[in-house]
């Protein structure tokens, strides 16, 4: 006879697998107890958190349910009820003629039954259940059973069954836990996948469109105005003097004022029209449905009126304007022409004065058509030589001595004179003649380079295309073997205008640093760079865009700006050029921030090849010379140093520059009676490396000013005595030094040349170091 306790199982097993989801599953589990395995309550203890196990489902009685559904009941006690229990095969029971003396504190619910003698009938106080393993092995619930009925307890063949189907609802919950993790998992997906649909087509910071929607929205709106004659018009919208918001407020009161700006485009749109933002203080309108332009100027009209109120932003009251150029579509129009016309058209209402619209005309076409003419023009200027070269010097701040020369392609129109880069690069990248125009270009620079000799860099500007084409690094290569110019002479500038391919573009990269040629990142915050960029990209200098240099000496975010970036420079290795540098004030920030490089008008304009071989220099002061404004920088710089090795590093760089000194460093004393050198810049790292740590006790000048407190001033023949500072840089004498103490810190300062050292110079470091102890004070140790 087959075994009826195989079709039990089947018919169980088919009943648990009838769903997959967790809460019917848990309820299936106790109903196949009562339905098919003899009792008449099944209780499902489910593990919901390392410690606790909660009753989750009861088939039974109504009482029963009542008492027990929700309750809670700790791993402990699970354990206890475990230790406690007998085995019955899998099975646990708890003899209640036996334990309910020791164990009642573990009854929840005690069923009303007559109890008798007969050791074969269920008791009461009996209990039996099944403990629950998962495939990981560990306990994830307990079922437990009651009232048989036939009032007996269960027989080894009843055991068995139980025992079977115990290991089939472990199963199924596992199963339907994991079901119900995946469906967790598609639905923490599926809104991942939206959201990144929604950031794929919309500005970040506005939630407008961005390029891509919007120039979808306009090729659809035109399609519909083939259709149904009805008008398409864009508007170009640019916010009149955003600069000044951003330099004068900072950039987050700019993006507050983007923002509200965007809420307020959509206010006055209607649905079927489209708002985008391109980037910076760029939007652009899509008006579909209308009957000619007037409606589109009707629109502009009333956002130049809106603009016009105060807009309370940030706590300030904002008052602006809109300069708006408007397109109307017609039937030969394509999405980016009425983009170009509209941008013209914006063009054209800046120049009038802003705060007004103008309309795309015939004359605006005759300057697109001009733009068309440059470009076919553009194809013979190479054979023609009107191209040209032109070098802007780029120099350390600490002495203005140049380093090298940036490269910069200048084109000798004919007709129109000496256009720059502005005027034609565009055009240039978009056509057939960049390649030839950017090998010549490298060609010509290489050339330049190593026939005025020396050993100043020449840097050069790769275009996305170049960068793209793989033949990059050889053709670099070639060109560096035909004009003998050291590779190490070579810079190499990828602009950050898009996001850099991570094969492609970081293979290309290595390529030219294997043939020891320097990669920089240029005009580094104005694109697509960040922190992930810079990780991937294998460069040797990142160069900060002149944007964050404009603003800097009064901007407290643009210095924030640069520090953080000069930071991140320190910790990924490279070196930073700031440009845009076009006073002295300015470089006098940068070099407080920790800038070692500048470039800009300060010193120089781009101008033909210098022919010259020596090295050119811009003598710097001995003192600065607005002295409290000085200090006052100082002061500013301290501010954002949050530790004391940003301060050491602050605090030095400033007293270089302020007294024209060659060579410093910080040390502070500590509890233990030593001296921590922090921070050193200009010294050998032999003379500098055995004196990192010293103690407060060695006959050095910067203990003897941390020991008593006062300045130590030391002139050529005391210098001498100490034959390891005489000897640091070879044969070179050390002629004076200066270790001013400032709270538990001493900054000391060396000049290599001859220098007085007059009261005023010894008085403006004091005040110095003053307020650097002041700030040194307030850091912790």
């Amino acid at each position: 006879m087959e075994d009826p306790s195989v079709d039990i199982l089947a018919g169980v097993a088919q009943r648990l697998g009838a769903s997959l989801d967790l809460t019917q599953t848990l309820e299936q589990i106790t109903r196949v107890v009562v339905d098919s395995l003899g009792f008449g309550v099944a209780t499902l203890n489910l593990r919901i958190s390392p410690d606790d196990f909660e009753v989750v489902a009861i088939t039974g009685p109504d009482d029963v349910r009542l008492a027990l559904l929700g309750r809670l009941r700790p791993q402990k006690d699970w354990d206890e009820a475990l230790k406690a229990s007998q085995h019955w095969g899998r099975l646990r029971f708890l003899d209640g003629r036996d334990s309910s003396s020791e164990l009642g504190h573990l009854y929840w619910y005690i069923p009303d039954l007559p109890a008798d003698d007969d050791p074969g009938s269920w008791h009461p106080m009996d209990a039996l259940f099944a403990p629950l393993y998962g495939a990981d092995g560990a306990l994830c619930a307990v079922l437990s059973v009651d009232l048989p009925l036939d009032g007996r307890r269960p027989d080894a063949n009843d055991c068995r069954l139980l025992e079977h189907f115990a290991i089939q609802a472990a199963l199924a919950i596992d199963h339907a836990r994991l079901y119900a993790d995946l469906q967790h998992a598609m639905e923490e997906q599926s809104r991942v996948q939206r959201e990144l649909q929604h950031r794929a087509l919309h500005d970040s910071l506005t939630g407008l469109a961005n390029r891509e929607l919007l120039l979808d929205r306009l090729d659809q709106a035109l399609a519909r105005s083939r259709r149904d004659g009805r008008a398409v018009a864009v508007l170009f919208l640019d916010l009149d003097h955003f600069k000044l918001v951003n330099d004068s407020l900072g950039h987050a009161v700019g993006d507050e004022l983007l923002v509200a700006v965007g809420e307020l485009l959509q206010h006055h749109l209607r649905e079927v029209d489209t708002a985008g933002r391109l980037g910076g203080d760029e939007f652009v309108l899509v008006l579909e449905e209308l009957t000619g332009p007037a409606e589109a100027i009707a629109v502009a009209e009333r956002l130049l009126l809106a603009t016009r109120q105060t807009v309370d932003v940030a706590g300030e009251a904002l008052r602006t304007s809109l300069s708006i150029g408007i397109a109307v579509a017609n039937s030969r129009s394509t999405s980016s022409e009425l983009l170009a016309e509209a941008d013209a058209a914006l063009y054209r209402a800046k120049a009038a004065g802003r705060g007004r619209w103008e309309v795309f005309d015939a004359d605006m076409r005759s300057e697109a058509l001009a733009q068309l003419a440059l470009r076919s023009e553009l194809s013979e200027a190479l054979a023609a030589e009107q191209f040209d070269v032109f070098y802007q010097p780029i120099v350390r701040l600490s002495d203005g001595q140049v380093l090298g020369y940036e490269a910069l392609l200048r084109w000798q129109h004919p007709v129109r004179g000496l256009l720059l880069p502005a005027a034609f690069l565009s055009i240039l990248e978009d056509g057939d003649s960049d390649s030839p125009v950017a090998e010549w270009v490298l060609e010509r620079v290489c050339a330049d380079a190593a026939l005025w000799g020396g050993t100043e860099f020449v840097s050069v500007n790769i275009s996305p295309r170049q960068l793209a084409r793989p033949e990059l690094a050889r053709r670099v290569a070639s060109v560096l073997e035909r004009t003998g110019l050291d590779a190490d002479r070579l810079w190499v500038e990828i602009t950050e205008d898009r996001p850099v391919d991570a094969r492609q573009d970081i293979a290309d990269v290595l390529r030219l640093r294997d043939l020891g040629v320097h990669v920089v990142l240029d005009d580094f915050g104005s694109g697509y760079a960040g922190l992930s960029y810079l990780q991937r990209l294998p460069a040797d200098v990142v160069k900060i865009d002149a944007g964050f240099i404009a603003g800097i000496v009064e901007d407290a975010v643009s210095r924030g700006i640069v520090g953080a970036v000069v930071g991140l420079a320190d910790v990924l290795g490279l070196s930073v050029v700031a440009e845009g540098v076009e006073t002295t004030r300015q470089a006098d920030v940068l070099h407080t921030l920790g800038v070692t490089i500048g470039q800009g008008f300060l010193w120089g304009h781009p101008e033909p090849r210098p022919m010259s071989v020596g090295p050119l220099s811009v003598p710097k002061a001995q003192l600065v010379d607005d002295l409290p404004g000085d200090l006052r920088r100082l002061q500013a710089a301290l501010a954002v140093a949050t530790d004391r090795r940003q301060l050491a590093k602050v605090s030095v760089q400033a007293c270089l520059r302020s007294v024209g000194a060659d060579a410093g460093s910080f040390t502070v004393a500590s509890e233990d009676g030593f001296a921590h050198r922090l921070h050193s810049v200009g010294f050998d790292h032999d003379l500098v490396e055995p004196y990192r740590v010293m103690p407060l006790t060695a006959d050095l000048p910067v203990c003897e000013a941390l020991r008593d407190g006062q300045p130590v001033w030391m002139l050529q023949s005391e210098l001498l005595a100490h034959p390891k500072f005489g000897a640091g840089r070879g044969a070179e004498p050390v002629f004076a030094l200066g270790c001013v103490p400032a709270g538990t810190g001493a900054v000391s300062v060396v000049w290599f040349d001859t220098v007085a050292l007059e009261p005023e110079l010894k008085t403006h470091l004091a005040a110095m170091t003053a307020i650097i102890g002041e700030r040194l004070a307030q850091l912790p140790r």
